[in-house]
């Protein structure tokens, strides 16, 4: 037998039959315990400081996450697939680490390593068009 949904907590077990309602006790208690979500693997563990690529979080207790975050970055924006997949874009973020969280009511999830890499690099010329010496046609 499935135990429904509940509260966290204890709560008493009893049979109901034509007969009438079964006693209760310390020995038909059934506890209801928080569930925080748990992040198993990312797509990816890395982007760049510009975001944008799509990461898909699998884990589990994902049906009620009320947040996510990288880093200290909250990301209001991200779709529950199902209880064990929710999908995200990365957004922008600082070069570094910026561990991903998964937060519901019954808590926050163990980070997930995530790191931000650095976007800047030195301009290189590798062409001229035309060629140095020759004049380029003039635009009519």
């Amino acid at each position: 037998m499935t135990a429904p949904v509940g509260v966290v907590g204890t709560v008493d077990i009893t049979v109901v039959t034509p007969l009438g309602i079964s006693s209760t006790g310390s020995s038909d208690q059934f506890t209801y315990q928080s569930a925080p979500p748990t992040i198993t693997s990312l797509s990816a563990t890395s982007d760049t400081t510009a975001g944008g690529t799509l990461l898909t979080i699998t884990g589990t207790n994902f049906s009620t996450a009320t947040s996510l975050s990288f880093g200290s970055t909250a990301v209001s924006d991200f779709s529950i697939v199902s209880n064990t997949t929710i999908t995200v874009t990365v957004p922008i973020g600082a070069p570094g680490a910026a561990n991903v969280t998964v937060t519901n009511a019954d808590g926050t999830s163990s980070a997930s390593s995530f790191s931000y890499t650095s976007t800047s690099s030195t301009p290189t010329v590798t062409g001229l068009s035309p060629p140095p010496g020759r004049r380029a046609a003039a635009c009519r």
